[in-house]
């Protein structure tokens, strides 16, 4: 009977945490730090730019752009989905490459992870927000067996 009891006590506990990860499964609205106008924080021969829109319906939609002496070099289309299990997706698609998604498998109030297995390069993009409001993008993975990551600290600028 003793060990009836504590294996409904363990099933219960089991049920009980697995419902309190369910809840805690992060909102769009729960990133809406991420909305707005972001530029690179390091002046350089080449300025990129993103720009987050505020959450509507399921979605947020970002353009990014990298602009190297007065030209637009590359860009990108990105959107982060909501789907209808709770999970967000971060989406991208290059100007020169296909679209790749990435699912948010880890957070916490200043960092989002997004990943995906299914590439080599990148496999993980990281947002990161400062203690003083910048904001550090980075993409890692691997390029023929070695490890590449790339990052683009960012800071606020006015949208226009």
């Amino acid at each position: 009977m003793k060990k009836l009891a504590l294996a409904i006590a363990a099933c219960t506990l089991i049920v009980s945490h697995a419902s309190s990860a369910e809840e805690k499964k992060l909102k769009l609205e729960d990133i809406s730090w991420l909305a707005g106008c972001w530029k690179a924080k390091e002046e350089s021969p080449y300025h990129n730019f993103e720009m987050w829109t505020k959450a509507a319906g399921n979605m947020m939609l970002g353009i990014g752009t990298e602009v190297r002496n007065g030209k637009v070099t590359s860009y990108e289309s990105m959107r982060i989905e909501a789907l209808d299990n709770g999970d967000l997706v971060f989406s991208a698609k290059p100007s020169d490459k296909d679209e790749k998604s990435f699912t948010l498998t880890s957070t916490n109030e200043r960092n989002l992870v997004f990943e995906s297995t299914k590439y080599e390069f990148p496999q993980h993009v990281i947002y990161r927000r400062e203690k003083d409001g910048s904001l550090e993008v980075r993409v890692d993975g691997t390029v023929n067996g070695e490890k590449r990551a790339k990052l683009l600290p960012m800071v606020t600028t006015p949208c226009q």
